[in-house]
């Protein structure tokens, strides 16, 4: 690393750092002209809506590039190369997350969700978002300072295990529910025939339906359920 620096002089070595600090704000808005075009050419709105959320990242990119062609003493190095660092993880976990909810909710436009997706699977399905992106920006960091990673990965499977055994039952419910409203095999206002029960589904909800028979009673049938039951839609 010093051998180098040893053969150019301080005006060698500084101008392209400068260089690259200066000429950010031009590379931010090239950046964002391209991925709009990009977001254009593939017709993914998404892109086009956090284009301007991504380009931000140019700025610590430039600095971080610029401090690696100083001669920083070894001791200090890698705490100032690695403070821009945090902050482009920061602003890739905030991208991604923008991506996702975008994304989402460009699909549900698609799809003409009814109020249940709305309310329940959307926050859901973005907090899930919010959750994954954090979880590996925080391991990205650590990693780069040296902590042991490993650790806090067995920790987070066993935890999630833990959690997924407990909840596998709801969280069947929950993506049942999913399905059933992403393949609108039935919606509310159908009349539907199970076998044990028939009437008019009332309401598709996280984790049951409710079905109002003739009679006037209301039968709260799990989402797994259906899922695996043979359905005769009335209409």
């Amino acid at each position: 690393y010093t051998t180098l620096f040893r053969s150019q002089t301080p005006v060698q070595i500084w101008i392209p750092a400068i260089l690259l600090v200066i000429l950010s704000p031009l590379l931010r808005r090239l950046g964002t002209a391209g991925l709009r075009r990009l977001a254009h050419w593939t017709r993914w709105a998404p892109l086009d809506e956090t284009a301007e959320s991504l380009s931000w990242i140019i700025y610590p990119v430039a600095i971080q590039s610029a401090l690696r062609l100083l001669p920083i003493p070894e001791a200090y190095a890698k705490v100032a190369i690695g403070i821009p660092h945090v902050v482009i993880v920061i602003a890739l976990v905030v991208w991604s997350r923008q991506m996702g909810t975008a994304a989402l909710i460009w699909g549900m436009r698609r799809v003409q969700p009814t109020q249940v997706l709305k309310a329940g699977f959307v926050p859901l399905l973005q907090n899930l978002i919010t959750l994954l992106t954090g979880t590996l920006g925080l391991i990205s960091i650590l990693q780069y300072f040296g902590f042991d990673v490993m650790s806090l990965l067995t920790a987070l499977g066993v935890g999630s295990l833990a959690v997924g055994l407990a909840a596998k039952d709801t969280l069947s419910h929950m993506i049942s529910g999913f399905t059933l409203i992403i393949d609108r095999n039935f919606v509310p206002g159908d009349r539907i025939n199970l076998g044990t029960c028939a009437g008019e589904v009332e309401e598709i909800g996280l984790r049951s339906t409710r079905i109002r028979t003739p009679s006037g009673q209301v039968w709260i049938v799990p989402n797994s359920e259906l899922v695996n039951t043979k359905i005769l839609n009335q209409g």
